[in-house]
């Protein structure tokens, strides 16, 4: 009985590590990993609840390490944009481009990100067919007061 135990223990344990084995990356654990919009490529996600849309391909990667590009459209004024999500669930919805470059001191081009382009942020929740952002700062007045939430379905 107790080897059986001990079997039933070893095949469990087993199991739950190549489940999450995918998820670490350089000694962190990454309990989203294979939840957010960002880890399916080639999908088009769109709200209903703001005239808005993001797509997800490698062709969008720059050097922000973000592969997401959309649009929101608030009043006939369309502002192109980027989702910026960090390792937890949060996400900063940037205007794009947020790319800026200088010629430094050598001559060479230096291509930057201006992080501070964010038009609002929010808390995300993820399934793979759904993204719900609660907009936790509007500081900078983008949205309207009363959006406090918006879903995003995924199309493709």
């Amino acid at each position: 009985m107790r080897k059986i135990i001990i079997i039933l223990l070893v095949v469990v344990f087993t199991a739950i590590v190549i489940y999450f084995l995918p998820n670490f990356s350089l000694g962190t654990f990454d309990i989203y990993g294979g939840r957010r919009p960002i880890d399916f490529n080639e999908t088009k996600w769109v709200s209903n609840d703001l005239n808005s849309y993001f797509e997800v391909s490698n062709k969008f990667l720059d050097i922000t390490g973000s592969t997401t590009y959309g649009k929101i459209i608030i009043d006939d004024d369309v502002t192109e944009i980027l989702l910026l999500f960090d390792i937890s669930n949060g996400v900063s919805i940037m205007e794009h481009p947020i790319i800026e470059s200088y010629v430094d001191k050598t001559g060479k081009t230096i291509m930057v990100a201006d992080t501070d382009k964010w038009l609002f942020k929010g808390k995300c929740r993820f399934t793979s067919k759904k993204l719900t952002i609660e907009i936790t700062d509007n500081s900078r007045g983008y949205l309207d007061d009363s959006i406090k939430r918006i879903v995003y379905v995924r199309e493709k």
